[in-house]
């Protein structure tokens, strides 16, 4: 039991990291998935954990050229980056209220959820990148900029949270 709490609260990290860039999500998922090796001795393959420790790796590299690719077509503050990774902990809230008002109904709560990791993140972004006093089109550019590496790095983590998902409790 103790084996599955520490690899279901690192699951939860490695989650939540996908979403918010301060945590370090594909790292906790990487440790999860030697914890379940090691403690309650899952029949998960060293190749599995060799695959999810490469695109541990991958990721990191990605997810610092991601902004640099982004930047060389349009700057962005750190205030963006900040009111993105802000809107995406906001959305994460609402999508577990609306989870709890929605019941059953996984589709709508599929294209909602979608929409909400996107708007609200832009939504952020755009606010903060206002209070940079940016004139005319550019905070609407910038908050586009800074949303666009949310996003493709949010897939990034996401690929890897699902494969080691998928891995553990051997889905399929």
């Amino acid at each position: 039991m103790f084996w599955w709490i520490i690899i279901g609260l690192l699951l939860v990290i490695g989650f939540l990291g996908c979403f918010i860039n301060k945590f370090p999500g594909p790292v906790a998922v990487l440790l999860a998935m030697i914890l379940a090796i090691v403690g309650p001795k899952l029949q998960i393959g060293w190749g599995a954990v060799a695959v999810v420790a490469v695109l541990v790796v991958a990721s990191f590299y990605i997810t610092k050229k991601i902004p640099q690719l982004v930047k060389s077509f349009q700057e962005y503050s750190k205030k963006a980056s900040l009111g993105t990774t802000i809107g995406s902990i906001v959305a994460l809230i609402a999508m577990g209220a609306m989870m709890k008002s929605l019941g059953n109904s996984q589709v709508v709560f599929f294209i909602v959820g979608i929409l909400m990791l996107i708007a609200i993140p832009f939504g952020f972004a755009y606010l903060f990148e206002l209070s940079n006093k940016q004139e005319g089109f550019n905070p609407v550019k910038s908050a586009t900029a800074a949303t666009v590496v949310y996003a493709a790095n949010t897939m990034v983590k996401l690929i890897i949270f699902v494969y080691a998902i998928y891995a553990i409790f051997q889905i399929g």
